[in-house]
């Protein structure tokens, strides 16, 4: 199944909240098995119930941030640049 329309804040609180109860297979941070969450300057991916996070910026200062705040995480997040102009 699959959902488009506007992250209300009533959902972005589910996602930022929600403890799922499921963890049989593994820990899941979500019930979903994907979100996708895209706009002018940001295309978000958490995959795999919340356990993959893959996010694609286009302006260099939103890549700069990104790096600095994750970066403090090093066991956490592995941080790469993917040039997809080829």
């Amino acid at each position: 199944m699959s959902i488009k329309g506007i992250v209300t804040d009533g959902l972005l609180k589910e996602w930022l909240t929600e403890e799922p109860t499921d963890k049989t297979i593994y820990n899941k941070m979500t019930k979903y098995f994907t979100i996708h969450v895209e706009n002018d300057l940001y295309n978000l991916w958490s995959e795999h119930y919340g356990t993959e996070m893959a996010i694609v910026v286009t302006a260099e200062k939103e890549r700069v941030f990104l790096e600095q705040v994750m970066g403090q995480y090093p066991e956490a997040f592995s941080v790469g640049i993917v040039d997809e102009a080829g």
